[in-house]
């Protein structure tokens, strides 16, 4: 992973997946011109792997993940980002389901929270 490069695994709809694949492909090489999609149909995971040249397009590219799994309710976990860039951002977004058992989780097995604070989905 360069010092600029971007990851974005989305958990897609089985029926937007390709053509998901598709759009955020075509955005990125607008941005970039560097960018390449591994899917997974059987999983309906799709991964988006983007190289940056500036903190500009890294942002833009970020939004446009962002836009693109709150449009078809796929979650999605930034896998690999700058570090300077990671402490700024949250890597989750999307819809969480079952995010009130994962927290009731966390306080049971980890209840002074010292096992990797915050570094879950929803802040856990």
């Amino acid at each position: 992973c360069e010092a600029g490069d971007i990851v974005a695994r989305f958990a897609a709809p089985p029926t937007a997946v390709l053509s998901m694949a598709s759009d955020l492909l075509a955005a990125a090489r607008d941005i970039t011109g560097k960018a390449r999609v591994v899917v997974d149909c059987g999983a309906a995971l799709l991964r988006l792997h983007v190289s940056c040249g500036s903190i500009a397009e890294i942002t833009t590219v970020v939004e446009i993940c962002r836009r693109m799994s709150s449009a078809v309710s796929a979650p999605l976990l930034l896998e690999r980002l700058p570090i300077a860039h990671k402490t700024d951002v949250d890597v989750w977004s999307g819809p969480t389901l079952g995010l009130p058992l994962m927290r009731r989780l966390k306080e049971k097995f980890d209840p002074d929270g010292v096992l990797a604070p915050g570094r879950f989905v929803g802040g856990i």
